[in-house]
């Protein structure tokens, strides 16, 4: 018997987890911006998280408007929407706000994460993102990922700021080390986590020995209150959390980020 009907090839993908939901290239952006059933839009959800989507502009480790995002918006899954929206709740009283970096990746930006990885970076580059390490290690060392929980849609990028924070600088300038305390590296708002945010470097382990004092208090906060409602932390990376109380599909998704419908 000839099994090669559109539902058993879907049912093997899905199996496999190994899905990649893409919009027709040939559609206008206006014409993609309806959202997969069940996703949102952050700022519908919780318009007071604050939003600082750093592959939608060039302040990040590429250097460039990553693939993928024409919008500095944050979209995701509406069971993970509503956990962050409690998690800001939750901390308002303590003077804090949660500041998202990152959220939905479509699959192409993950590509292109990949195309950057195989390419020779300018010393300043290097010295920013990945001081102590060499581009070829990024990928054996699990910094740039070849598949990405981003891109379905449940999982998000954030630290912590300070209520009302001065709005930051987009940049110091550049060759400034991701290791560096705070006041000397790349202006960011956000409280002190010991190391920048997309920095290659075991510091940026959540529970590393080297991150001490003030640091690793504001990451074992983030830990805690991520942790009670409902996300799971990367150990490589303090920023990077899964929400797990609702099962997602392994579908991975490629639709562009666009701004939001007026």
């Amino acid at each position: 018997m000839r099994l090669h009907s559109k539902a058993f090839l879907l049912s093997l993908l899905l199996l496999a987890g190994i899905l990649i939901m893409s919009t027709d290239p040939s559609l206008s952006l206006a014409q993609r911006n309806t959202l997969p059933k069940g996703w949102v839009y952050l700022s519908d959800i919780d318009p007071t998280i604050d939003l600082d989507m750093r592959y939608a502009t060039t302040n990040n480790f590429t250097g460039r408007v990553v693939k993928g995002y024409h919008a500095p918006e944050c979209i995701m899954r509406r069971g993970a929407a509503n956990a962050l929206k409690r998690v800001q709740h939750h901390i308002a009283p303590l003077g804090l706000s949660l500041k998202i970096y990152d959220c939905y990746r479509p699959v192409r930006a993950v590509k292109d994460f990949g195309r950057w990885a195989r390419q020779p970076s300018p010393p300043e580059e290097k010295q920013r993102y990945f001081p102590r390490l060499a581009k070829s290690q990024l990928y054996g060392k699990g910094y740039i990922a070849k598949r990405s929980n981003h891109s379905r849609g449940n999982t998000v990028d954030l630290s912590l700021m300070p209520l009302n924070a001065n709005e930051q600088e987009v940049s110091k300038g550049t060759g400034m080390s991701c290791l560096l305390p705070k006041e000397a590296r790349i202006s960011d708002n956000s409280l002190e986590m010991g190391t920048a945010f997309d920095c290659f470097d075991v510091l940026t382990h959540t529970r590393h020995r080297g991150i001490t004092g003030e640091a690793r208090k504001n990451r074992m906060l983030l830990q805690r209150v991520m942790k009670r409602y409902g996300f799971k932390n990367y150990h490589m990376e303090w920023w990077h959390f899964t929400y797990h109380k609702t099962a997602t599909p392994r579908v991975y998704y490629d639709f562009p980020i666009v701004a939001k419908p007026e």
